[in-house]
């Protein structure tokens, strides 16, 4: 089955295809951390990444079956979500060990 990728990303061509062919090719690894300054779209890419695993259309991220709709709203239940607190500028370990 050959996935034609729906991702309307801008710039970024090298990590998108890196992580296109991360799930093309069956080889993904147990985390992911996206990282930089505010405004890259790291989110965005996040998202489309993780519908793209999840999607069970030939056509990934459909938005229509219930795996992108539930990650649209950040309530599938295989998917841990992690923010920087109001007023932190990073993750803290304790936030990472309560979501472990």
């Amino acid at each position: 089955m050959t996935i034609k990728f729906n991702w309307p990303i801008i710039g970024h061509q090298p990590i998108v295809s890196y992580l296109q062919a991360m799930i093309s090719n069956n080889t993904l690894g147990h985390a992911y951390l996206f990282y930089g300054p505010n405004g890259l779209g790291k989110n965005i890419l996040a998202q489309y990444f993780i519908k793209s695993i999840y999607c069970q259309s030939n056509n990934s991220p459909c938005d229509h079956c219930a795996h992108c709709q539930q990650i649209t709203k950040q309530i599938h239940p295989d998917i841990i979500y992690l923010e920087c607190e109001l007023g932190k500028k990073n993750i803290t370990i304790e936030h990472v060990r309560e979501a472990r």
